[in-house]
């Protein structure tokens, strides 16, 4: 089975982050690699804000995230660490109690045994899970569009559509081609335009930016390979 590099851990850990509402700044300081970040590159950052995140997106303690990033551990490592154990079944505290200064994160996953199946196992069972509870997304439909290759972005618009037209979301997705955009397939499906900007609104509340970028986190997994 192959492993990864420790960037795509880092990578695929933020991409996941990035598809259920991280904030952008954390993704954009923390793609840089395993070297620690100097503390200005973070003084922008709330760790309160990134633990209680990181709280509800992987189901850990907050105040165990918040006293790490007090005591001293970059953003980018507590990203990994939840990430890996979310993929391992392992604790955060026993992840992340494996990065010491000498090993990378590529060490860690290899420790664990987690490979880039399972990390893009992952990180699609969390998007899935995402699309189900901000938008009621049935999550098994969410996981096999995921399974064949169709983006995030494009499954919650299609999904939105379906419930605005009475079609399936994969017979909209069919009708989504390179060559024209969603509200291209929004009027031939007779959605009109304050719709599709309800249905807009609604992603960008669930998701935050995704609405109008979720390609990006699967764009990083893909060219950290």
């Amino acid at each position: 089975m192959k492993l990864v590099s420790s960037k795509t851990v880092v990578a695929v850990a933020l991409a996941a982050l990035l598809l259920v509402g991280a904030a952008a700044p954390l993704f954009a300081q923390s793609a840089q690699g395993d070297q620690a970040r100097p503390a200005k590159a973070h003084h922008q950052m709330d760790p309160a804000k990134v633990a209680a995140r990181l709280a509800e997106t992987y189901g850990i303690s907050q105040d165990t995230v918040l006293a790490r990033l007090n005591s001293g551990t970059g953003a980018k490592d507590v990203h990994a660490a939840a990430f890996l154990a979310k993929a391992s079944g392992k604790t955060f505290d026993e992840v992340l109690d494996l990065k010491k200064s000498d090993n990378t994160w590529k060490d860690v996953a290899k420790t664990l045994g987690v490979t880039r199946e399972q990390m893009k196992a992952t990180r699609q069972a969390m998007t899935a899970d995402r699309l189900s509870a901000k938008l009621g997304f049935d999550r098994d439909t969410a996981l096999n569009l995921l399974d064949q290759g169709y983006r995030s972005h494009d499954i919650a618009m299609a999904g939105l559509l379906a419930e605005n037209t009475g079609k399936t979301p994969a017979s909209i997705l069919d009708m989504k081609k390179i060559n024209n955009t969603w509200r291209d397939v929004a009027s031939s499906l007779g959605v009109s335009n304050d719709t599709l900007k309800q249905d807009m609104k609604k992603l960008h509340e669930a998701f935050g930016g995704f609405g109008h970028g979720g390609h990006r986190g699967h764009h990083f997994v893909k060219t950290a390979k």
